[in-house]
């Protein structure tokens, strides 16, 4: 059986309040949150192929969301390894499935967001270096021959980035 994340209908957003308050162990509802958190990935590999920004801010609120809900669902699989066995063939199957096509977006999605962390670190790079250049000054006089150690003694240059992917 192969699974991928567009094929099931996922809704574009989940109520989490029951799995965040109390973790039940039920094999749809897991199967369906790892499809939605994959989902997002996907979406998320094509936000940063097109430097979609903004898109990708939109959808960091669900996905940990999700991430927390999982975590804790996988808390209460390890706490409670007899429920695997207790799915049927067709149960453990699917679970397999979604399990290794997640992964694999999940590698793909870290593949992205490590390019765009270093493009946006050579931008930076770039940038801090372009006002450097500008910024210099011909000895203790700038360009217009006039004295310079005044300005020099409270200009610095400071960059910082908050902004997070």
């Amino acid at each position: 059986m192969q699974f991928h994340p567009s094929q099931h209908s996922v809704p574009m957003t989940i109520d989490m309040q029951p799995a965040l308050n109390a973790p039940i162990l039920d094999v749809e509802t897991l199967i369906h949150m790892t499809s939605r958190l994959a989902h997002i990935l996907v979406v998320e590999i094509e936000c940063l192929k097109e430097m979609r920004i903004q898109e990708l801010a939109k959808m960091q609120a669900e996905k940990h969301k999700l991430i927390t809900a999982l975590e804790a669902m996988r808390y209460e699989m390890d706490n409670h390894p007899e429920w695997v066995q207790e799915l049927d063939r067709e149960e453990k199957e699917h679970l397999r499935e979604i399990s290794r096509v997640f992964q694999d977006i999940l590698k793909e999605n870290l593949r992205h967001l490590k390019v765009a962390y270093q493009v946006n670190q050579d931008v930076i790079g770039a940038v801090r270096e372009a006002l450097m250049q500008n910024s210099q000054s011909v000895g203790l006089y700038n360009q217009r021959g006039k004295d310079n150690r005044a300005m020099l003694a409270t200009q610095s240059l400071s960059m910082t980035i908050n902004d997070t992917v």
